[in-house]
């Protein structure tokens, strides 16, 4: 959260030409509510349960295509393990800092609401260590780390 995954996302997927799909997107759509209005009407085990269905169906029916998911996803070892199979993980990070000056006008994210910034960044921290490829955004402009993206998707796109 904050830390450019969409922006960095959409900005690849326009520049390889590949579709760029948002799995927060894509819920708010299918529930015609945002994800913090699901959250509070049915919580936070029943959006997993939606999001997983939702990345098996995207996963089974997309090829090269840029993927943005909500970082919560990727704590579920079965999505983990089914976006592995059928692609890679590039881990979008930044400071806290720097998170934190991205979401200070954010108030509409459930985890932010219930656990806080500092709680979700260290508790996320430590978890997140399965990717594929780690690109930080600290202080960088989009086209910079797009670029640095890139070569790494090409290589295994080509591969």
């Amino acid at each position: 959260m904050g830390t450019g995954k969409t922006t960095v996302g959409k900005r690849v997927s326009e520049i390889l030409a590949f579709p760029y799909l948002d799995t927060d997107e894509l819920l708010e759509e299918k529930f015609q509510m945002t994800v913090s209005q699901y959250f509070y009407n049915y919580g936070e085990k029943e959006f997993r349960k939606e999001e997983k269905k939702l990345l098996q169906d995207i996963l089974l029916s997309t090829n090269k295509a840029i993927i943005s998911t909500g970082g919560g996803i990727l704590l579920d070892n079965s999505n983990l393990d089914n976006i592995k199979l059928n692609g890679y993980v590039i881990l979008v990070k930044a400071s806290f800092q720097e998170i934190s000056q991205r979401l200070k006008c954010c108030s509409s994210r459930p985890l932010l609401k219930s656990k806080g910034l500092e709680c979700l960044f260290e508790e996320r921290k430590k978890l997140y260590t399965f990717y594929d490829f780690e690109i930080d955004t600290t202080s960088k402009d989009v086209d910079y780390v797009a670029m640095e993206v890139i070569p790494f998707i090409l290589r295994k796109v080509g591969s």
